[in-house]
């Protein structure tokens, strides 16, 4: 074959000795390996480097699947005993000036693939138009020797992403030797699939996730989404895809969602401490939300998209005295409420190799946003002894003298995760978010502090979870969406560790512009209901000890 220097390794049958052959089928295995180990013994006279795996092995048969993990350290551990030899090998080398040779393709005629032959479920279903396309989005293959499994593969990877089947293979045949046929072989999934889950945690409530998605509603190619979240805290979505062109790289997202959260802002907190002689008051946040977008596909990780987006908010209250809210007078729940319209240009990319405890890849989204506020309404309380009420008003309405008045906003922002494996089981997790807001009636002012703007327009900031909001950027010692600031940059830095099979423990610190930090352990285990996290952190402005617990997806 060429080669100067042969490396052979040998993990077959060794004979048994007299006292190991305690049994018949012992016997019997010595009698079949018999001729294995002298073909064995032809291939290592050929080899200038031989690694004898028979007595580091010895433990294990070929049966022991599960103890894969232990059975490739006993390899790496005798390789490196041959570490020297190499090293060896490679000073000669370098002294004799030996280049490496260079891979040459070989023009081989009878490599070509002539034509793409797709069988849908062995051959018993007619074509529909997307498997119709897909000879004609790989035609780059055809007549051609230039490709290797790596293609192939990733062929059958991206027809299997789109989830219109269970499975995807390939086989090849000819008709004759100079006619290669490459069979694509799909199995088709259900055109409806139904799934559950649950969910727990620390902050908002417990429920029950329902979600139904339906293939190929109305349209070729398309799909629809109904997620319900079962919980005392309503939600629910509503997501629909279409792709418009047989190449699958243009498509259109309509999306619609209600969601009804326990708000976490600090500044209703705020609001509480000042009336010392009442229950706490919770507030909710209840925010429906209806964006259509055009997506383009570069490749299987990034795309862009445009949209129009309209979203109503309302902000309400209630009592954690039941009773009293039943019976006695309450004053009326909802505080205040606006609706506004916008439109945005949104860039993301995702080449993370797992949704949860990733170990590489990166994560980036980059977006531009115009908001047209349309209108608002907020309860002017006239109970001049109502101080949470006087000073939420005071808080949130724009009317007031010490905001500046604008009517519309432009926002960017960076989100940013990425993902370095470091060892088998350390990986580090760096993240940067930048976001900024300019008010386009006014021109860009330096104080961001008089400009009014909509809580749907700002940069909530606080929490653990891995969610849709790509606005929302994490920090240790904040609960969920605890801050709403109108720029922000944070950084974070995490060190991943997986100390046993789908247990991490990641410790982490993050700091903002203004020098804030925060920092905290995180211990995490993907079971098969989901996620599970403990955490306990803290921060440098409330310096304050938290700890959180979820289990199951988050909606």
């Amino acid at each position: 074959m060429g080669a100067e220097y042969v490396i052979g390794s040998y993990t077959g049958f060794r004979l048994y000795t007299e006292s190991e052959l305690e049994n018949p089928m012992k016997l019997i295995a010595q009698t079949h390996a018999f001729q294995s180990i002298i073909d064995s013994k032809k291939q290592i006279e050929k080899s200038n480097i031989f690694l004898d795996h028979n007595e580091s092995l010895k433990l294990y048969s070929s049966s022991d699947f599960t103890k894969y993990k232990e059975i490739v350290e006993v390899g790496e551990l005798e390789a490196r005993k041959l570490l020297p030899k190499l090293l060896e090998i490679a000073k000669i080398q370098k002294q004799n000036n030996t280049q490496r040779a260079d891979k040459q393709l070989i023009n081989d005629n009878s490599s070509e693939i002539k034509y793409i032959d797709i069988k849908v479920d062995r051959g018993n279903e007619k074509l529909n138009n997307y498997e119709h396309n897909l000879v004609n989005n790989n035609n780059s293959i055809l007549n051609s020797n230039n490709y290797n499994a790596e293609n192939l593969n990733d062929i059958c990877n991206n027809i299997y992403g789109s989830r219109n089947y269970d499975n995807v293979f390939y086989t090849f045949n000819s008709k004759d030797t100079n006619q290669l046929i490459l069979n694509l072989h799909l199995k088709r999934t259900k055109a409806g699939s139904f799934k559950f889950g649950v969910h727990y945690d620390t902050e908002q409530s417990s429920g029950i996730l329902l979600n139904y998605t339906y293939r190929n509603l109305l349209l070729d190619n398309s799909r629809i989404l109904a997620t319900v979240d079962l919980s005392e805290r309503f939600k629910a979505r509503i997501n629909y895809y279409k792709f418009i062109d047989h190449r699958n790289k243009v498509w259109f997202r309509f999306n619609s969602e209600f969601r009804n959260v326990l708000s976490n802002d600090i500044l209703y907190k705020f609001a509480n401490y000042l009336n010392t002689t009442a229950s706490e008051t919770k507030y909710y946040n209840n925010l429906f939300t209806n964006n259509l977008g055009l997506c383009y596909s570069f490749n299987k990780n990034s795309y862009i998209e445009g949209g129009i987006e309209y979203d109503f908010v309302r902000l309400t209250k209630k009592n954690d005295d039941i009773y009293k809210f039943f019976f006695n007078n309450v004053p009326q729940k909802t505080l205040f409420e606006y609706d506004n319209l916008s439109f945005y240009l949104q860039y993301n990319q995702n080449s993370l190799n797992t949704q949860y405890y990733p170990t590489k890849g990166n994560q980036l989204t980059i977006e531009t946003k115009f908001f047209k506020n349309l209108s608002y309404e907020i309860n002017n309380p006239t109970d001049t002894n109502n101080v949470v009420g006087r000073t939420l008003y005071e808080l949130l309405s724009p009317d007031l003298n010490f905001y500046n008045k604008n009517n519309n906003r432009i926002n960017f922002l960076i989100n940013e995760r990425y993902i370095q494996k470091l060892t088998s089981k350390l990986s580090i997790v760096a993240t940067f978010f930048a976001g900024i807001n300019y008010i386009t009636n006014i021109g860009f002012p330096k104080d961001f502090d008089n400009n009014y703007s909509f809580p749907i327009q700002r940069f909530v900031v606080g929490g653990f979870e891995n969610r849709q909001s790509y606005n929302n950027p994490q920090f240790w010692g904040l609960k969920q969406e605890e801050f709403q600031l109108d720029k922000t940059f944070i950084t974070s830095l995490n060190l991943q560790y997986n100390v046993f099979n789908k247990i991490y423990l990641t410790p982490g610190f993050c700091i903002s512009q203004d020098y804030t930090y925060g920092y905290g352990l995180d211990v995490g285990y993907m079971s098969i209901i989901g996620p599970i996290k403990f955490n306990i952190s803290r921060n440098s402005i409330l310096k304050t000890t938290r700890a959180y617990f979820s289990l199951g997806f988050k909606f």
